[in-house]
């Protein structure tokens, strides 16, 4: 689900942005919110994509993965929320104090969603491991 605030919807994975550090023309991915809906359209494609091996799956083990699958996406839209907080109406950092702040959520949002795709596709996932893990 998008995060929507009174202007915009933060995408974690389209938008680029040109940084201080690069030349001109060389652009890093960074999330943004210029993109509407493509966050929301990337769980549901995944999710859909990964049905047919979930289904296959034992209903404990899906049961895992469906909490474990919100509980990655619930930390998703709070990181893209803290996101928006630092990017200005350009997609850019709001100052320069915030860049390595902008970077470093960047990186967490593209680890997160591997996460979930790897739980909404039955993939191996360490989550799930370490779950396992817990209650054993």
């Amino acid at each position: 689900m998008p995060v929507q605030s009174s202007h915009k919807t933060i995408n974690p994975s389209s938008t680029r942005w040109k940084s201080k550090r690069s030349s001109e023309d060389e652009e890093e991915k960074c999330p943004s919110s210029q993109a509407n809906g493509n966050h929301e359209s990337f769980l549901e494609a995944e999710s859909k994509r990964g049905a047919d091996k979930i289904r296959q799956l034992s209903v404990e083990e899906r049961t895992k993965r469906a909490m474990l699958a919100e509980a990655v996406e619930d930390r998703m839209d709070t990181m893209i929320e803290d996101l928006e907080l630092l990017l200005g109406e350009n997609g850019m950092p709001k100052s320069e104090e915030n860049r390595d702040e902008v970077e470093a959520l960047a990186r967490q949002i593209k680890a997160s969603r591997e996460q979930y795709r790897g739980l909404v596709n039955g993939e191996p996932s360490s989550l799930i491991d370490g779950f396992n893990g817990l209650s054993e």
